[in-house]
């Protein structure tokens, strides 16, 4: 086998397993108790750009737990999740209080 060969071998080896942890890790999660999350304040999203699980044109969003967002564009941060939090720019949002 040549070098281009094993390269390709390799290669093909390693996408497998990243499409594989994909499939698994999306199925694992259950979706139907989430909800995509905009977080807003004076026209600015408030989500970290590189921390967005998606976005359009109106600005990023997140995936929170059902009834989450509410609380999130209310003020009320109990129960939030960490992870879900540390996608917030929590800098900006103080300096515009």
């Amino acid at each position: 086998m040549d070098k281009k060969s094993i390269v390709k071998a390799f290669s093909t080896v390693i996408l497998a397993g990243m499409l594989t942890s994909s499939v698994t890790f999306a199925g694992d999660m259950d979706m139907s108790n989430m909800e995509k999350c905009m977080f807003n304040k004076n026209g600015k999203t408030m989500i970290k750009a590189d921390k967005a699980d998606g976005g359009s044109g109106t600005g990023a969003w997140v995936w929170v737990m059902k009834g989450d967002c509410d609380k999130i564009n209310n003020g009320n941060w109990d129960g939030v999740s960490d992870d879900v939090k540390a996608k917030f720019d929590w800098d900006t949002m103080n300096m515009m209080k």
